[in-house]
């Protein structure tokens, strides 16, 4: 008897198909495939077909319980009182207390340079029946020689240098703030005069900043120009009551016009004593001062006037990093008026 059985798939259609013998070789590759000529039994490899497209997510599950929560922080200690401050008692971490603040406690300070405007009816550092409660203190620091006022919120701000308190550190007395917008001058005639100035002559002015302030220009005023003249502008330090080192050259201005002469730029000036300078390259009339009683600088001699403005001979052009030569003092003995220079504040 013969190992070949046959083999038939009989289709709904009616029919059959012939499967192949009844063993794995002769079986193998084989299948069956529909289409619109009825089942057909295929003799080829089959290969895979391409993934389909993935599915959508499905639904997040629920949130896991909360964790159980951290150690507590250090934190600030309790108690206190109002107006206390909080401070380290030595280098260990966290090792605080409240404090009242009282003028034994300060040996040194950092210095702001800023002015500070008590409010109308308080007084510092006083307290009594007919005063409000104390906003700070006011005293003079053992290492600078400054007089400082703490307001009881722990800001220190500097109130005058050098305990002088009256000499020539103290802010300028014709001028409580540098407004912006404006100019002003160092000592501010109520009525100008006019000057005819020198040329090849660098004319130096003091000036008080009382507040940290960014300048945006400085002027003269020409009432009477020249043709093809100019000035240079610029601002130099102070030190120790003359001119020091150049701190901005404002450039070339032109003076061939009757109108205000500006040299813009900007810089920042902290509080302190300056020097506005101007360098002309003719003889031109500008605005000036009367020759002011209230000059800040050196005697000539005990029976000559003041000083108002230093000079030095120098020839026009960029200005010099320092003053060059001989500087001169200029006074009713060699010039009855002193120039105007203008600084503008931002």
């Amino acid at each position: 008897m013969s190992d070949y059985i046959a083999t038939y798939l009989v289709l709904p259609t009616g029919g059959t198909v012939a499967l192949p013998a009844d063993n794995a070789a002769a079986r193998a590759d084989k299948w069956l495939q529909w289409s619109s000529d009825g089942l057909t039994l295929q003799n080829a490899v089959r290969t895979d077909g391409a993934d389909g497209a993935d599915g959508v997510d499905g639904a997040d599950g629920v949130d896991g319980a909360d964790g159980v929560d951290g150690t507590n922080g250090v934190g600030v200690p309790v108690g206190g009182t109002a107006n206390q401050h909080l401070r380290k008692i030595d280098g260990t971490d966290y090792n605080t207390e409240w404090f009242t603040l009282v003028i034994s406690d300060i040996s040194d300070v950092t210095v702001t340079d800023d002015y500070v405007a008590v409010t109308k009816g308080f007084r510092p550092g006083l307290d009594d029946d007919l005063s409000p409660a104390a906003v700070g203190y006011l005293f003079e620091s053992t290492n600078d020689g400054h007089l400082y006022w703490v307001h009881r919120d722990g800001n220190v701000h500097l109130l005058c240098s050098s305990g002088g308190y009256g000499d020539s550190s103290t802010p300028n007395p014709y001028s409580p703030g540098l407004l912006t917008g404006n100019y002003f001058s160092s000592y501010g005639s109520a009525t100008p005069t006019s000057l005819v100035v020198t040329a090849g002559r660098q004319y130096f002015v003091p000036f008080y900043v009382p507040h940290t302030c960014e300048v945006a220009a400085l002027a003269v005023y020409v009432n009477s120009p020249v043709a093809a003249s100019a000035v240079r502008l610029g601002i130099y330090n102070n030190a120790n009551g003359t001119p020091g080192t150049l701190l901005v050259d404002g450039g070339a201005i032109a003076t061939t016009s009757v109108a205000n002469s500006p040299a813009l730029f900007t810089e920042v000036l902290p509080p302190g004593w300056y020097w506005l300078s101007a360098l002309f390259s003719h003889a031109v009339t500008i605005v000036a001062e009367p020759y002011p009683g209230d000059a800040r600088l050196r005697l000539l001699s005990m029976e000559e006037s003041a000083c108002h403005y230093v000079y030095t001979v120098q020839t026009y052009g960029a200005l010099p990093s320092s003053p060059v030569g001989t500087k001169y003092w200029g006074s009713s003995e060699t010039s009855a008026v002193c120039p105007r220079i203008g600084i503008a504040i931002v």
